[in-house]
């Protein structure tokens, strides 16, 4: 019986069958067929019939194989989780017209990867859990597909700042967009907004507002809000004679001051 099983021997050296590679043959196995050494795709080696890897039967490592099966059990007790449900609004939004976010996304052009319109578990697998309640699923590439590379898990603030609608700003040969201008020095999206609208550009765009600016006078460094509390002068009637009229600062924070 061994004798035949030899005489038969199939040379698989070099061979790749599913996601292994066979190596060469470690002898015979108990019903008298060869065992061979196969190098998985992820990198472990390990032993198995080789009339095994050649039929299908056998396609990964045991440890891929158990990882394989683990996820596909895991798809039904995950229908609840917030992970499965991103997973089905991201088919839905790129491949159901009939909804209204269809127009945003697959009705220009944006659709989801094979790998991962066919299977929860490779979704999953790709992506990993969702981090917290504060994440969502964002591309990285607002013009680009939902897939792997593409998209990661992020805060509503990291997703603000990836929208299309944030205008890309360069000062100094820097480039970020409102939300991150904003940022840096101290203030909201809308003034950067309404400063590019009046044409500001340049430096002159990142400006400190005026109303954070200090004053010096008499030993005390305040900001015009301060000011107007320690004089009981109007914070627009400061504005007016610091910033539009230029007075001096004797001047503008004494008269008519409760000093």
């Amino acid at each position: 019986m061994i004798g035949n099983d030899m005489s038969a021997k199939i040379n698989m050296t070099g061979k790749r069958y599913g996601s292994v590679t066979a190596l060469h043959d470690v002898g015979l196995c108990a019903d008298g067929k060869y065992k061979w050494l196969a190098l998985c795709d992820c990198g472990n080696k390990f032993e198995a019939s080789g009339s095994k890897i050649r039929s299908g039967e056998v396609v990964t490592c045991p440890t891929c194989s158990s990882e394989r099966v683990r996820l596909s059990r895991m798809t039904h007790g995950m229908r609840q989780t917030d992970e499965y449900r991103t997973w089905t609004h991201i088919k839905s939004r790129c491949f159901n017209a009939k909804v209204p976010e269809y127009k945003h996304y697959g009705g220009r052009g944006i659709t989801m990867c094979s790998k991962w319109t066919e299977s929860f578990e490779d979704f999953l697998a790709d992506m990993g859990e969702r981090p917290s309640k504060k994440h969502s699923i964002d591309r990285i590439n607002n013009n680009g597909n939902y897939e792997p590379g593409n998209c990661r898990w992020a805060t509503h603030k990291t997703q603000a700042n990836n929208t299309r609608s944030n205008r890309k700003v360069t000062v100094n040969g820097t480039t970020k967009n409102m939300t991150q201008w904003a940022d840096d020095i101290g203030v909201t999206r809308e003034v950067i907004h309404k400063r590019l609208k009046r044409g500001i550009v340049g430096p002159p765009l990142l400006n400190h507002p005026f109303e954070s600016q200090r004053f010096m006078f008499c030993g005390i460094n305040a900001t015009i809000p301060e000011w107007s509390k320690k004089t009981g002068i109007k914070r627009a009637t400061l504005y007016w004679r610091i910033n539009k009229q230029k007075w001096p600062l004797d001047q503008a924070l004494t008269k008519g001051a409760l000093l």
